[in-house]
């Protein structure tokens, strides 16, 4: 069990190296491993790990076989959850970041043990913001609308024109990549589904649309009366 754990952690970070230099053949990303062994659950170890990514402001959260990976900025994380003996996870945590910093990703994965030692039921979000924010984004069929986000809800004004606004729990958007996805707010995070496909669907912290000009625009959890939403 030791060696495939082991093994298993190499394989990932060759894997992040690849993630976090593509484009750049000539970057060498700095690396961090981490391991701990914590008397939880499978379920309460992936669990805790996308709560981690979450706090800590990851984007991109993904789930796979005994792991759960994300990015932020120029770096990119694996949280492996493997059983060990005596009802207990053996949890790895690796960081590779082609940052200048080398001591990016130890601090990166400091900060993930760290949540990974709170049980998820713990983690509980900051007071709620009562504020409300606009942000103009491109719909899936390519029109201009603007959105306000009033706690839980959008307020769709096409064009603009919020004399034409309606509510909703969700909003369609296109994405920086120039993909479609819709999102909703639920417990103070946004929750992302590719294509409206809310079986892979993702928890963020941020929400990334088009702008009207083609240009990158991003929401984030906390600017808008969105943080804290039961």
């Amino acid at each position: 069990m030791k060696l495939i754990r082991i093994t298993l952690t190499c394989l990932t970070g060759l894997a992040l190296i690849g993630l976090v230099a593509v484009g750049s053949a000539s970057a060498q990303p700095a690396m961090s491993r981490g391991e701990q062994r914590l008397s939880l659950s499978y379920d309460e170890c992936m669990s805790r790990a996308v709560n981690a990514f979450t706090k800590e402001g990851w984007v991109n959260i993904g789930k796979g076989g005994a792991f759960v990976n994300a990015f932020k900025q120029n770096h990119g994380a694996y949280i492996m959850c493997n059983v060990a003996p005596e009802n207990k996870i053996w949890v790895n945590i690796v960081v590779a970041s082609l940052s200048q910093d080398n001591n990016v990703p130890g601090a990166e994965r400091v900060q993930l043990q760290k949540w990974m030692d709170q049980p998820a039921a713990s983690q509980t979000n900051p007071p709620v913001s009562t504020r409300t924010c606009t942000f103009q984004y491109t719909y899936w069929d390519g029109s201009h609308w603007t959105a306000r986000i009033e706690r839980d809800q959008f307020v769709h004004a096409p064009n603009g024109d919020f004399g034409a606004a309606h509510s909703d729990t969700i909003i369609r958007y296109i994405s920086w990549d120039g993909n479609r996805w819709t999102a909703k707010i639920s417990r103070g995070q946004f929750v992302h589904a590719p294509n409206e496909d809310w079986s892979r669907a993702h928890n963020d912290v941020i929400l990334n649309y088009l702008q009207w000009n083609g240009g990158q625009g991003q929401v984030r959890i906390g600017d808008c009366g969105v943080t804290g939403i039961p």
